[in-house]
């Protein structure tokens, strides 16, 4: 229970039962009294301990606070002898510091006198190499003035040279054209019927064909007469549009026109040599008891202004007999093959040939009593392209230099037999990629393979050019076109772009035929109309 006066619990033993009601409440009074007595001893023996844990806590106070006097004492010994030797320190330091700037003040004086001494000498030795350098550039001024004499003469000779060959050039295209009949060829062909002879007339006519002209043949055994279609090159083809080439003072060639009477009697006397030498040819290779009579045109491919459509258009078509063509002597030097064909044929000649104005065409009335062989039936749908697989060599490669001319190259040099599989060099007059360029055409119908591609690239090294064409009718193996792409100097011309340039530049429609086409030209639109024809 609770004490009352200290608020403590104390133990209070129950209540003796039994006796009066007046001795159980004395004996109950005793007992409150000893809890009483007992709380105050209690109360007494805890404030006697707390008074000696104060008074322990004191003198614990105590001596926790001299301590921390005594060490505050020798913190602020320390502190002091720390501080007088920093300042010893500092004062030591700045003695080394004065020490240092007296050193570093006469180490200066002395780079001071070296460097006037050094700048001294380096203007003696400046003033002497300006002397020098002075006297360098005037003998390099001289030297210079030499050099640009000699290197203006050496254009100048260049340019001669140039000139010179390329009017050589010009002279031998007019040369070939007035020697069309001279290049005829002779022969016999041995046929049980006329329709039998067309395939060696055929033969014996390609074999000496002019560049850029094919034929056909068809035949009409009743009759005993063949029509014979030549399919001639156009006049810019053919006939060169420069005479002769000069050269400008201020450098480089010039060309010289042509004149357009000269040009317009060219083309006239080119188409007429062709019909004669076609005529003569087919005379001379056909037994006279199998023919009897000629029906020639002489075609060219261009476009129709009134369609806009490109086409075949009649220059010359004749009907000429075995005896009149037996009168013509086409030896003589004074043969003018116009006039020949015009009056002594009594062709119908178109009279402006260079604009391509073409002549009546024969009828169809008259063409179906000719016989179209079954393995010729798309040569004679008249498809004008010519398939580059099926040119000659020296056709192709005529191509290839009219292509280069036209494209602005100069030059065209054709190289020996024996020179690495090399065509020809041309020079490109452009100022900053001009030169040299080597040209090989190859008239493949498969791949160019790698071994063809380093060999041009070693022959370019060798010749020291400047670039090198690669120009085929097919197309170059990918080991090939790696080392194109690696080299920049070296191009490659595919069957496709070829076709392209050659529209382009010289307007002639062109085809390539492969019986297999490689994937990477199916999305040119050149090989998309070849892939057709087939």
């Amino acid at each position: 229970m609770g004490c009352s006066c200290c608020g403590d619990r104390v133990a209070v033993r129950p209540l003796i039962r039994g006796g009066s009601p007046m001795a159980r409440r004395k004996g109950f009074l005793q007992q409150i009294a000893a809890v009483h007595r007992e709380a105050s001893r209690e109360r007494d023996r805890r404030e006697v301990a707390n008074a000696r844990a104060r008074a322990a806590a004191e003198k614990e106070l105590e001596r926790e606070q001299q301590r921390r006097n005594r060490q505050r004492a020798v913190d602020d010994a320390e502190a002091e002898r720390r501080r007088r030797a920093q300042e010893r320190e500092a004062r030591a330091v700045q003695k080394a510091i004065e020490a240092k700037a007296r050193a570093a003040e006469v180490e200066a004086r002395r780079i001071e006198r070296e460097v006037q001494a050094r700048t001294r000498e380096r203007e003696r030795a400046e003033a002497s190499a300006e002397r020098e350098r002075l006297r360098a550039v005037r003998e390099a001024q001289q030297e210079a003035r030499r050099a640009a004499a000699d290197h203006e003469a050496a254009r100048k000779e260049q340019d001669r040279r140039h000139a010179e060959m390329m009017t050589e050039h010009v002279q031998d295209r007019v040369y070939r054209l007035e020697g069309v009949l001279q290049r005829r060829v002779v022969g016999a062909i041995s046929a049980m019927s006329l329709s039998d002879s067309l395939p060696g007339l055929m033969a014996l006519m390609d074999t000496a064909a002019e560049p850029g002209t094919s034929y056909e043949v068809l035949a009409d055994d009743a009759n005993r007469r063949l029509l014979v279609v030549v399919l001639a090159p156009g006049p810019t083809d053919v006939v060169p549009e420069h005479s002769t080439y000069k050269v400008r003072r201020a450098g480089g060639i010039a060309p010289v026109n042509r004149p357009d009477r000269e040009r317009r009697q060219l083309y006239r006397n080119y188409l007429a040599r062709l019909a004669l030498r076609a005529l003569r040819e087919t005379f001379d290779a056909v037994e006279p008891g199998l023919l009897d009579q000629v029906w020639i045109s002489v075609d060219v491919n261009a476009v129709d202004p009134a369609t806009g459509q490109r086409g075949r258009r009649p220059m010359v078509t004749s009907k000429v007999d075995r005896a009149l063509m037996d009168s013509i002597n086409l030896d003589a030097p004074e043969l003018d093959p116009g006039a020949c064909v015009e009056t002594v044929l009594r062709s119908h000649a178109s009279r402006n040939a260079y604009e391509v104005e073409p002549v009546a065409p024969f009828t169809s009335h008259e063409l179906c009593m000719f016989n179209i062989p079954g393995d010729q039936e798309e040569s004679f749908a008249f498809d004008s392209r010519t398939d580059l697989l099926e040119m000659r060599p020296t056709d192709f490669e005529y191509l290839v230099r009219d292509l280069f001319l036209a494209m602005g190259l100069r030059g065209w040099h054709t190289t020996s037999s024996n020179d690495a599989g090399v065509d020809a060099v041309v020079v490109d007059p452009g100022e900053w990629t001009g030169g040299e360029v080597i040209v090989q055409a190859k008239r493949y119908s498969k791949a160019v393979e790698r071994a063809t591609v380093h060999e041009l690239l070693g022959v370019m090294g060798e010749k020291h050019a400047t670039r090198a064409i690669l120009v085929t009718t097919a197309w170059v193996a990918p080991a090939g076109r790696r080392i194109i792409d690696a080299n920049p100097r070296l191009q490659a011309i595919e069957g496709p772009e070829l076709c392209h340039l050659v529209e382009q530049h010289l307007g002639r429609p062109v085809t390539i035929r492969h019986e297999r086409i490689p994937p990477h030209w199916q999305t040119s639109p050149a090989t998309r109309t070849s892939a057709q024809d087939e």
